[in-house]
């Protein structure tokens, strides 16, 4: 209960939950605790969230990976970063995704740039989202 964001990678879901897929650990999570926030990533294959009693679904952008180690530490960081201003849960999601895919990719930019890539990309990045039952 003292939780509020959890994010894991498909294998993390799983071995928490025991379960065989991303939905059915993604369910089994919010059965536990439906006030977190939390996102499942699944490589360069779709991320999985659940904020406010809604299921979001993105693509990440294709990208050559290079080195996928802490790529998904990036992504966490830019999450908490841009939810934390405030930016609305999905843009704070397709960015924090640009961010992770963008270090595996091996990009190496400064802040600033890193920024005016990420804000470029999120145009072009699609979310869906739906009312959890």
């Amino acid at each position: 209960s003292k939780i509020n964001l959890i994010i894991l990678n498909k294998k993390e879901s799983l071995e928490l939950t025991k379960k065989n897929n991303i939905e059915d650990a993604l369910r089994d999570i919010i059965k536990k605790n439906k006030d977190l926030n939390i996102i499942i990533t699944n490589g360069k294959n779709n991320v999985t969230a659940y904020y406010n009693n809604n299921i979001y679904q993105c693509k990440p952008p294709i990208i050559k990976v290079k080195n996928e180690n802490k790529a998904g530490d990036f992504m966490t960081s830019y999450f908490i970063n841009y939810f934390f201003k405030n930016l609305l849960y999905e843009d704070a999601l397709s960015k924090s995704i640009i961010a992770g895919s963008l270090y595996a990719s091996g990009l190496k930019y400064n802040m600033q740039k890193y920024s005016k890539k990420i804000n470029r990309m999120n145009k072009k990045i699609r979310i869906s989202k739906r009312k959890y039952k």
